[in-house]
């Protein structure tokens, strides 16, 4: 990407780099550059470090994610990687949830927002008087709501204010 801008030196000798100039070539604040120049140009290249990053070892360096690493360094961080997770255990899409040891779970199901205990105790009153031989685990399944909560609502003494029995 050719980027053309014309900047005047400071009376410092500073140079400002455009933003743009920064976006297109991932030059964040706080980055190093190494300047090179020749009898008619300067050029500007960023600074990666001339060692690994773990061990700061010069040898067998290559830039991994604009950091130096090492070969052993890498081969380290790659052995760890595989040893804590593994693929069987990755999610595979947004709303599945990993367990460790369970593999890929389930999506989860979206919970119906908590009811009022008076508008649950109308409709678990509805569904008896409908349907009188109903069991808790049933009448929780129809009103999407767990059996203890069903039970609950049926030890009520007084619902309007929340007392038991």
């Amino acid at each position: 990407m050719n980027v053309g801008i014309i900047r005047n030196i400071d009376d410092l000798g500073r140079i400002v780099l455009p933003i743009e100039l920064r976006r297109s070539l991932s030059i964040d604040d706080g980055d190093s550059l190494e300047m090179f120049s020749d009898e008619k140009s300067i050029c500007l290249l960023k600074h990666y470090g001339k060692g690994c990053i773990f061990c700061n070892s010069a040898d067998e360096v290559s830039p991994f994610k604009e950091k130096m690493i090492c070969r052993n360094c890498l081969t380290s961080v790659r052995n760890s990687y595989r040893v804590k997770f593994k693929p069987a255990e990755a999610a595979a899409e947004k709303n599945k949830t990993v367990m460790p040891g369970q593999g890929i779970a389930k999506p989860r199901k979206k919970r119906a927002p908590r009811r009022s205990a008076i508008v649950l105790i109308k409709e678990v009153y509805d569904l008896l008087t409908e349907f009188p031989d109903l069991t808790q685990k049933e009448l929780a399944a129809r009103l999407d709501v767990s059996p203890g909560r069903i039970s609950q609502i049926m030890n009520m003494k007084n619902p309007v204010k929340g007392d038991k029995k």
